[in-house]
């Protein structure tokens, strides 16, 4: 009895040693207090609210846009990439809980045995045969092998944060890289339409200088605009391709299976309505770069508790239970329990340089997350200032295009009723290009 009881009391011991750990609880790092964008222009942006329309790209109104969007989502390697990475990281954790708990097996033997004599015969032979049950379990009492298992639990959250940032990315390259391509081919019709027009001016200033109404000099500035106006259609056609083929390997394709839809001209799409915003608040606990920052910081955090843990001893128990038979002996149940403790003693700092490494480690990924704060907080506020200026440029270069029309439209009729010279003719369509 006394000695069921001194057992009972081990147990009991161990069981709230195994809930004891070492090292600091995790608490989430505070961020900068941002309430407003310091550039928000209530004229040009509406605040996010939960029936606002999480996919953006569909404001451009553009089917094709769409459609590519979808194909990248379902093709892009780089999303597959880190959907794989997700799946690592999810295995990685499991096997971090696993260790938390014992590990049992089955195993057996058959063992014969004999001896022979000097005079060459043989004793007899023993045959042993034996299958049993061993399982081990490390008592996890100081919380290395917990701290382990949440710093691969950390590692799984940055892997899918991860993963939704690369997704915002794709759609982002893909809409990105979807107008500009629709910007070059309206650039290519608008240069080629110039081109025409001044080709024209040519042959009509050829003829007048063969009347001996106008100069050589008038000639050769109309010749010198057509090459001018030429020179830029390569570039453009150049840049044309590599939007194409940016947009193939986007959506997971080769570039030579270019969507014909896409060597086709279309308007450049651009948003009607207002850009909708979040707070600051809102966009600082959904990005998912500072979501993956924390869980770095998190996951160190972890490691340093883990690291710490290995200062204190660690006890092993062990055991068998089986049954055997013997060809000598009668039927036998063979088991044995044990208890193994390793206490460091004598580790030549190995144990606190590995502690420190790891302080040092969760010290640069809090540094890390401040810094992936304030960077994102930098993006939203350039983007605000950068889409209200454009705004501003935008209508600012329709008056300047529809004045320089009509001054390209004064400028000829002048020059044809011999009140200008060609040069004027020739600087007012450059600026209109």
């Amino acid at each position: 009895m006394k000695i069921n009881c001194i057992s009972y009391s081990v147990l009991i011991s161990v069981f709230f040693l195994s809930a004891c750990s070492v090292g600091e609880d995790y608490r989430q790092p505070v961020t900068p207090e941002v309430k407003d964008w310091k550039n928000e222009n209530p004229s040009i942006v509406t605040k996010q609210t939960k029936e606002s329309v999480p996919l953006w790209w569909k404001n451009l109104n553009d089917t094709t846009l769409n459609r590519l969007v979808e194909e990248a989502v379902r093709n892009n390697y780089d999303l597959k990439i880190a959907k794989t990475r997700i799946d690592e990281a999810r295995a990685l954790s499991g096997r971090a809980e696993a260790l938390l708990l014992p590990d049992i097996n089955l195993s057996g033997s058959v063992t014969k045995e004999g001896n022979q004599s000097s005079r060459g015969g043989l004793d007899a032979t023993n045959s042993r045969s034996e299958i049993g049950v061993s399982g081990s379990w490390d008592l996890d009492l100081f919380g290395g092998k917990r701290s382990e298992s949440e710093a691969s639990a950390a590692n799984l959250g940055s892997a899918e944060a991860n993963y939704r940032q690369a997704l915002q990315t794709l759609l982002a390259d893909v809409a990105r890289t979807y107008v500009d391509l629709r910007t070059q081919q309206q650039l290519l019709l608008l240069t080629e339409k110039n081109l025409g027009l001044q080709k024209d001016t040519l042959r009509a200033t050829k003829l007048q200088f063969e009347a001996k109404a106008a100069a050589k000099l008038d000639v050769l500035r109309a010749e010198a605009q057509v090459s001018s106006t030429s020179a830029e259609i390569p570039s453009i056609r150049a840049a044309l391709a590599a939007k194409r083929h940016r947009i193939s390997v986007l959506t997971g394709k080769s570039p030579q299976d270019i969507d014909k839809e896409l060597m086709k001209s279309a308007v450049t799409p651009y948003f009607n309505d207002k850009v909708i915003m979040a707070t600051p608040v809102a966009v600082i606990a959904n990005r998912p770069d500072i979501q993956g920052a924390e869980f770095k910081l998190r996951e160190q955090a972890a490691l340093k508790n883990a690291r710490t843990a290995d200062i204190f001893p660690k006890i092993t128990l062990s055991g068998f239970f089986g049954a055997g038979t013997a060809s000598l002996y009668s039927g036998a149940t063979p088991w044995s329990m044990a208890a193994n403790l390793l206490m460091p003693v004598l580790n030549f700092g190995r144990i606190e340089s590995e502690i420190e490494a790891a302080d040092a480690r969760k010290q640069q990924a809090f540094a890390v997350y401040h810094k992936t704060v304030l960077e994102a907080i930098e993006d939203v506020e350039n983007a605000l200032v950068q889409y209200t200026e454009e705004k501003k440029r935008y209508a600012l270069l329709e008056q300047s295009v529809t004045a320089q029309r009509e001054a390209v439209r004064l400028a000829r009729l002048k020059y044809e009723a011999g009140d200008a010279v060609f040069i004027d003719v020739l600087i007012a369509e450059e600026k209109l290009l």
